[in-house]
């Protein structure tokens, strides 16, 4: 599913023959390494019959960006359709790791990048239908969004953001001089700082793009992330020395 939907961020080895009708065989897998078994813990049907949407009759179904909380009790996980007519619609959710207690925390059509804040929160660029598609922390127990970085972060628009502790790395897309930019924002004051730029040539487009997609290191003093500033695609690494 994934392969056809979204071929970038998929196996191109793998088979694309996708019976879109059949949402019962399809879904979130528990991958034991130590045991060497595999279960399938949430179909994509139990989802389309927890929260049936007339938008999804009819409509191709797939789980994206599934993520475990820090302390690997929790899982968010974004449903996605998409119509014929090309429109598309996301819910994000999150469950226990084993797939029970599934809970929708943002249902308002729009869900894009997103990382774990903390065990108790997800920090999101999605939208809310009264206040518009903002970068969001959102409390998993109470659904209740709240806007980060208004006027500092949300002018760049939707970004790939990673965490640690307090501070939030976040890449934004091609500028009119196919820059990138790399940023770091200070959550607890509001601070922002501008890591580096990087170039994406025309030579990179489509599937063929290369999103920064920055990483923090576990102690937080390293960033890695993903150019093509050098004519081909790299993973590189920066000390942050501050």
């Amino acid at each position: 599913r994934l392969n056809i939907g979204r071929a970038d961020y998929s196996y191109s080895n793998r088979d694309t023959k996708v019976d879109w009708s059949n949402n019962s065989d399809d879904g979130i897998y528990f991958i034991d390494l130590i045991a060497n078994t595999s279960k399938m813990i949430i179909s994509i049907e139990d989802i389309t019959e927890l929260n049936k949407k007339e938008t999804m009759e009819n409509a191709k179904h797939k789980f994206n960006h599934i993520m475990i909380s820090p302390n690997g009790k929790k899982v968010m996980f974004m449903h996605r359709w998409f119509l014929n007519d090309g429109r598309r619609y996301d819910t994000l959710y999150v469950c226990n790791v084993d797939g029970t207690e599934i809970k929708a925390i943002s249902d308002d059509d729009m869900v894009s990048h997103c990382y774990w804040f903390d065990n108790e929160n997800v920090f999101a660029y999605l939208r809310d239908r009264e206040v518009g598609d903002k970068y969001y922390m959102v409390d998993i127990a109470t659904s209740k969004k709240t806007i980060v970085g208004e006027g500092v972060i949300n002018k760049f628009g939707d970004g790939h953001p990673h965490v640690n502790r307090t501070k939030i790395i976040f890449d934004t897309y091609p500028d009119k001089a196919r820059m990138k930019n790399l940023y770091m924002f200070d959550y607890k004051n509001s601070e922002l700082l501008k890591l580096g730029e990087f170039l994406e040539s025309f030579d990179f487009y489509g599937e063929t793009r290369c999103d920064l997609h920055p990483r923090f290191s576990f102690d937080g003093k390293k960033v890695f992330f993903d150019s093509v500033h050098e004519g081909k695609r790299g993973l590189y690494m920066m000390e942050l020395n501050f």
